[in-house]
């Protein structure tokens, strides 16, 4: 039978020790973060509470008490600690920022709105929800150039939604040469101009220009 020294002994039993420990920490954490999860996914703003109390430094779960402020107690001014929170727990999920947005621009704080759309287009620039999203902002505030210049970057991505979008653009801006101009690529340009698209919001026929024109 192998026997081992008792210093060796004891340094064993404190490894095993320190592994059982770790072991219980981690099942810890996984029961709370369990349990938290399953709080916050009931929709209750009871349960959001405790489910903060469980994991408090939880991004998640922070925009998701935030989230549920904003909607089921119309209070965007009790919401927005709870989504900047999650934004500072974690910054780089594009809908943490957009959730932040919206409580922003409901409670009149736009350079926190524009902000915090910009930043979620910044994290996923390829994402077209987000750039409708920034876009109908911008357009929201009269900040027109954005609006086209999100719109663009939009319609690069899903170009069917052109009908869609001018007339959208065409509601807020009513300069539908700019908006030709400003939110189609130079290869679009070169195609007839889309009456039929503005024609539907009772705008009038412009003959396209020609290349080069001034």
């Amino acid at each position: 039978m192998l026997k081992l020294p008792l210093r060796s002994s004891a340094s064993v039993a404190a490894f095993l020790a320190l592994v059982i420990a770790a072991a219980l920490l981690l099942g810890f954490h996984a029961v709370r973060y369990a349990a938290a999860r399953e709080l916050v996914d009931t929709d209750n703003l009871g349960h959001a509470g405790w489910a903060l109390r469980l994991d408090p430094r939880n991004a998640l779960m922070q925009n998701r008490a935030g989230f549920l402020y904003e909607w089921q107690m119309a209070g965007a001014s009790t919401a927005l600690p709870y989504l900047r929170r999650a934004t500072e727990l974690n910054p780089y999920v594009p809908a943490y920022w957009t959730d932040l947005a919206n409580g922003c621009e409901l409670e009149g704080q736009f350079e926190c709105a524009g902000s915090a759309y910009e930043k979620a287009v910044a994290l996923a620039p390829m994402h077209p929800a987000l750039l409708w999203d920034s876009a109908n902002y911008s357009l929201r505030v009269g900040d027109n150039q954005q609006a086209l210049d999100r719109f663009a970057q939009y319609l690069r991505l899903v170009p069917s939604a052109r009908e869609q979008t001018f007339g959208l653009l065409n509601r807020g801006i009513h300069d539908p040469m700019l908006i030709w101009e400003k939110s189609t690529s130079p290869a679009i340009r070169r195609q007839s101009w889309p009456i039929s698209i503005f024609t539907r919001s009772n705008t009038p026929k412009l003959k396209p220009r020609r290349s080069g024109a001034t």
